[in-house]
């Protein structure tokens, strides 16, 4: 490339396409990028969990009351939450031995840890404390 025939802003443009064209060579292609949405949890899904995860998300949740519904209702999986009840986030320590429920809110309904997608107000699981 003769670069003694352009100004002095297009030779240096050019030099830098020249210098940033190999660098560009170097990055991943579009096929072995990691999607976030592949590992993230579909919208109104259930939550991947062991049942020792469940175990361990259901005692910690229970230790604190102010979790507990004010207005119980009837928390089944697919349910509707009502938009007056206040849901919680899960304790950090539950969410890092259980990142699948890392974007879920909690809240205790009749003794039971109800899992709540916020995004669709609908709960996803229902944690009982028997194995």
């Amino acid at each position: 490339m003769n670069l003694t025939l352009l100004t002095p802003r297009l030779r240096i443009l050019a030099l830098v396409l020249v210098v940033a064209a190999p660098a560009a060579a170097q990055t991943a292609p579009p096929s072995t990028a990691i999607d976030p949405a592949a590992t993230a949890p579909r919208p109104g899904q259930p939550p991947d969990l062991t049942p020792e995860q469940k175990s361990m998300i259901f005692h910690m949740v229970r230790q604190d009351k102010a979790k507990v519904a004010q207005r119980p209702f009837v928390a089944r999986i697919g349910a509707d939450v009502p938009p007056s009840l206040e849901l919680h986030h899960l304790p950090d320590d539950a969410v890092i031995q259980a990142p699948a429920v890392k974007l879920y809110r909690v809240v205790v309904v009749s003794d039971n840890v109800v899992l709540i997608d916020p995004t669709t107000m609908r709960v996803v699981e229902v944690i009982t404390g028997k194995p």
